[in-house]
Formats: C-alpha cells, structure tokens, sequence
C-alpha cells in the first residue's frame, strides 16, 4: 500500500472513531465535523451589557438580537436581567418591554450582576429578590412574566465555598427557581469589548476583522462543545448557547444562528434543553472561577479539556485597539 493512501485511510478512520465515540484525548476539540445537535439561546445582561461605542444605543441593540432570533426561528428565548442597567439610561425599560412584546420570557440574573464571592449570602439573596421585583414590574407586557423564575448564576459562579453554593441553592429552590446552565459560549463579550474599542478609534480594517471573525470563533466553539460532550457523557447532549446583548452581539448574532442551522443545529427552549438527563450531574466543585457546565463535568472526571481557542486568545483580543484610543489629558 503506497504511504499516502495508508495515511488517508489512517485519517478517516480516525474520523469514523470520533463520530461514534467522541474524540480522542489529546485531539483538537475545536476542529472537526459537527454532527446535527439541539440547542437552546439564552442571551445575558438585558438590558445592557458591555461598553458601547460612541454611536451604540441600547434599544437598538435589543431589536437587533430580536430580529436575530425570530429570522431564525428561535423558540422562547430567556433574556437573564440585571435591573441595574435600568438605572443606566431612561430608555432601556424599553428593551425589557420590546422582548416581552417579542413573545420572549425573562429570568433573574441578579439585579447587580453580583459576584457571589464577594459579597454575603444574604446580601446576594436580597440582590436576586430586588431584579424580580424589576421583573415583576413590568409584568403588564406580556403573562410571559410568570415564567420568570429560571435564574442564571452571574460568572457562572456559585460559591466558592460548600456552605455559601449550599445557601444559595436552597433559596432559589425554596422560591420556585431553575438554573439555567451553560454548555456552549464563544466569549462574545471579549469580542464585543474589542469591537467598541476599534470602533471608538476609527480603526475600520481591526472592526472588520472581529465581525468577521467571531462567526469562525462561533463555530469552532460549536465543535468543541459537541466534542466534549461526547467525550464525558459518550454522546452529544442538548446544549445551552449563552450570548450577550452587546453592540457586536446585535450585528453578528443573525449569521452565526443561521450558520449554527445550516450545519444541523434544531433550536428548541431551554425548558426542553433542561429535560436532558445530563443536567442533573452535580459536579460537587466549589470552584472560585467561572466555568461552563462541560468545563466542570470536566474538571470533575480529570478529563482535559482545553477550555480556551489557541486560535482566538483573550488575551489577543484584550489588547486590541487599546494603543489607539485617545488618552485622557494629564493632571495639571
């Protein structure tokens, strides 16, 4: 057999493996073929989220992630609220009422985006039950309101201690509340820092090049949450998209979603996603730093995990446009 035929046929079944089995350890969980998969969006920070460029308005933003969402088809869509960003601008109650209009239920995200390592129990406790007040008040838009309590962990951190995750838990349970985990993300709100940054520097070709690609970053994010899935569970799971209602969010989520369907992707509600048995796997991590829900079952099973894209760094993307913008004035 010729030594280039033997390495193709090495190569495919290789493939044939990863298809049934999950990948390999040690294999490049961000590339490879994507099989068909469910997903459920969920979209953070409503009603703002994120740095806005000198031209970004808010209620816009929300629109745009609207349009995105129903353009492709996708059902009952959580929008996670921090009431504070109500105390931002007058308007974006707006945004808040617009996706209650859309036929879209909200959840609590807290009402300060708190980090429950560094505050209280009962001082978080208090910040979840001052945003279902937010909630609660608007609940002449839309009988959707009701639905409002699925609740998603700011940080994705619960408590970096037993007790303090245990306190936490008990409250959302003994209130009615779900948690809403997370099993896929691309980092959007790095990229939408970037994006502000080189749009407020006029730095048109750096802007341009974040637009174009998140898309690719969306994708390979997509491949490694599938292939991670398979590797700890021995098959795919029902995923949940996290995204930010951030400026680049709103004019880049359209083509990602329509790229997530061409590939296969079904999006169903996260009430359906939350039926996937998977979900119920308690990692028992007490973890100081955010991690998504494959990224603890992970750490959990010693299973490697390489939660981070070689190809799309934050720290790269933290640096961008940063030389650029204008410094203040120096103090006199």
């Amino acid at each position: 057999m010729k030594p280039s035929l033997n390495l193709a046929l090495m190569v495919l079944a290789a493939w044939m493996l990863i298809s049934r089995n999950g990948p390999a350890r040690g294999a490049d969980l961000f590339e490879g073929p994507v099989a068909p998969m469910e997903i459920a969006v969920t979209v953070d920070d409503l009603p703002a989220h994120g740095s806005l460029s000198s031209g970004g308005k808010r209620v816009e933003i929300g629109r745009q992630v609207i349009a995105a969402l129903k353009s492709n088809g996708v059902p009952e869509t959580y929008g996670f609220v921090n009431g504070v960003g109500l105390e931002w601008e007058d308007d974006n109650v707006t945004v808040l009422k617009d996706w209650l209009a859309a036929g879209y239920p909200l959840g609590n995200h807290t009402y300060s985006h708190l980090d429950p390592d560094k505050v209280s129990v009962s001082a978080y406790i208090a910040d979840i039950a001052k945003d279902d007040g937010v909630l609660a008040s608007v609940a002449d838009v839309s009988p959707s309101v009701s639905q409002r309590r699925m609740f998603r962990y700011p940080y994705l951190k619960e408590g970096s201690t037993p007790a303090k995750r245990d306190a936490i838990r008990d409250y959302l349970t003994r209130n009615g509340y779900r948690v809403a985990p997370v099993s896929m993300y691309y980092d959007d709100w790095v990229w939408n820092e970037a994006y502000v940054r080189c749009t407020d520097a006029h730095d048109d070709s750096s802007a341009r090049w974040l637009r174009t690609h998140l898309l690719e970053a969306a994708l390979r994010e997509q491949r490694h949450a599938q292939q991670l899935a398979k590797m700890l569970f021995g098959r795919d799971i029902r995923h949940i998209l996290l995204i930010h209602i951030g400026e680049l969010d709103g004019l880049t989520a359209g083509a990602i979603l329509a790229e997530f369907r061409d590939r296969g992707a079904r999006f169903i509600t996260l009430r359906e996603a939350l039926g996937d048995p998977a979900y119920q796997f308690d990692t028992g991590l007490f973890s100081a730093w955010d991690k998504d829900f494959l990224g603890e079952v992970a750490e959990a099973k010693h299973v490697a995990n390489p939660a981070e894209d070689s190809l799309y760094p934050a720290s790269k993307l933290e640096q961008m446009c940063r030389s650029k913008l204008p410094r203040p004035p120096a103090a006199r």
